[in-house]
């Protein structure tokens, strides 16, 4: 939309004129949560079975996530009709972590558990439409946060979830809009499941073309090689880094820095001397040092590590990263050796 009154949003589908409706969700669907008691007396949680109730751990960025779940296939069905979950029914978390949403995929398998409510809107409104306007950060700052109490734990009352104001187009426009998003949300997860099958396998290159265990021959290499790799110390790759500049107060300067594990470099822009605290920094000479690189001191595990591009020649860095350059006949596969 273009501001928080419109009802015109700023790009649309050929065809579609007409001003959007603004509409209460309880006038478009039914809102409920399982009760205290019917959770207590009715729901036997079970680590294993067919049928799974959906809790807020399992609700989150938009779709459920089921790497953690409880069955409930001993529990008293008949006593939980209220609790069972259709096709297309959203789920919203309403305690703790309040807001997250997903829709439900298919039939006779889900019902809902505490700390999660069932929207369950009418035929003539697109539930993938609905979910992603709710699930929009701008919706979230501007209707659900207003109405979250926070007097022990951040929570939404079901009266409240009802009173949420949302600007709906007619139902072919609603669809449209619903199938444009969803296609992106399966192309963002198809490239999702190809970049952790890469990730994947960078790690067993990482494991085969690396000596593991003392040895000094990896288990996978490249033809032509055959000799054993010879053990360095970390010194004997690097050159000491001398260049160092004293912050002068009405000079500008660009600074870099590091991003956390194993982030890169990033460039944090220019700023003038008498913006910057620590006088004594590092200053980045290619010429000098093509090969440098910097890293953060604190907590090794966790730190960020990278190498200096051209871009940023001539930028400083403070001194509490350690800046060095190695020698290019070992700089390639120490960097690999420090993931």
């Amino acid at each position: 939309m273009k501001d928080n009154q419109t009802k015109y949003p700023q790009l649309r589908f050929k065809g579609f004129t007409d001003p959007w409706e603004e509409r209460k969700l309880s006038d478009i669907s039914n809102v409920t949560k399982l009760a205290g008691f019917e959770f207590t007396k009715y729901v036997r949680y079970q680590e294993s079975g067919k049928i799974i109730a959906l809790r807020g751990l399992n609700v989150k960025n938009g779709k459920l996530v089921l790497d953690e779940v409880k069955y409930i296939d001993d529990s008293d069905f008949s006593k939980l009709n209220r609790s069972k979950l259709y096709k297309n029914d959203i789920l919203l978390t309403y305690v703790g972590t309040v807001g997250e949403l997903a829709i439900v995929p298919e039939n006779d398998k889900y019902y809902l558990a505490p700390n999660v409510a069932r929207i369950r809107l009418q035929d003539h409104v697109n539930s993938i439409f609905v979910c992603q306007m709710m699930n929009d950060s701008n919706f979230y700052n501007r209707i659900i946060s207003p109405l979250i109490a926070t007097s022990s734990q951040p929570a939404l009352s079901m009266e409240n979830v009802r009173k949420f104001q949302l600007l709906m187009p007619d139902y072919q426009e609603q669809e449209k809009i619903g199938s444009f998003f969803k296609q992106l949300d399966d192309t963002i997860a198809l490239h999702q499941r190809k970049l952790a099958k890469l990730k994947e396998l960078k790690q067993g290159y990482l494991q085969k073309l690396f000596p593991q265990n003392g040895s000094k021959f990896p288990q996978l290499r490249f033809a032509g090689f055959a000799d054993a790799w010879e053990e360095r110390k970390l010194s004997s790759g690097l050159r000491e880094y001398t260049d160092r500049v004293i912050v002068e107060d009405d000079k500008e300067y660009y600074q870099i820095s590091v991003r956390n594990n194993f982030g890169g470099i990033t460039l944090r822009g220019s700023k003038m001397g008498n913006k910057i605290g620590r006088k004594r920094q590092a200053k980045i000479n290619l010429t000098k040092y093509p090969q440098t690189l910097i890293f953060t001191r604190q907590t090794v595990e966790q730190g960020g590590i990278g190498w200096v591009d051209k871009y940023c020649d001539g930028a400083i860095v403070t001194e509490n990263m350690p800046t060095i350059s190695l020698d290019t006949s070992v700089f390639s596969v120490l960097l690999q050796s420090f993931k």
